[in-house]
């Protein structure tokens, strides 16, 4: 324990979050309603600190779901956050593909008709 914060050792949080594999400690420190969140790297290095200001509601469901994960707030807060921008990256991936196939249809004017895509995945259906 170091003052009001608790320091992890990264071996420990290793397996419940990706991102942090290369921390050699995680320091979180409570302060109601802000959670200050300050990760030290193996080199040295101290990466940026972000302060989140949760309503006092907010803040005890995280508490609440962070314990049934069996983690702390500030693992269950940084995997939401690793887990949100991984969704948003593929969709913004996804929305890529999409903006390129069609672009690709557009130029080359090739394209199936909707009743002919419409027969061919009725009777991929029909056969599973």
């Amino acid at each position: 324990m170091i003052g009001r914060g608790i320091v992890f050792d990264a071996e420990q949080l290793k397996a419940r979050v990706a991102l942090i594999h290369q921390t050699k400690w995680i320091v979180l420190f409570c302060s109601t309603p802000v959670l200050q969140l300050s990760l030290v790297l193996s080199l040295g290095c101290i990466m940026t600190t972000t302060t989140i200001r949760l309503p006092e509601a907010l803040k005890a469901r995280v508490s609440e779901a962070a314990k049934r994960a069996g983690t702390t707030a500030h693992g269950f807060i940084l995997e939401a956050i690793a887990e949100k921008t991984a969704l948003d990256e593929k969709r913004a991936d996804f929305k890529a593909e999409a903006e390129q196939r069609y672009a690709k249809m557009i130029a080359s004017g090739e394209s199936v008709a909707w009743d002919d895509m419409k027969n061919y995945l009725k009777a991929n259906i029909a056969n599973q």
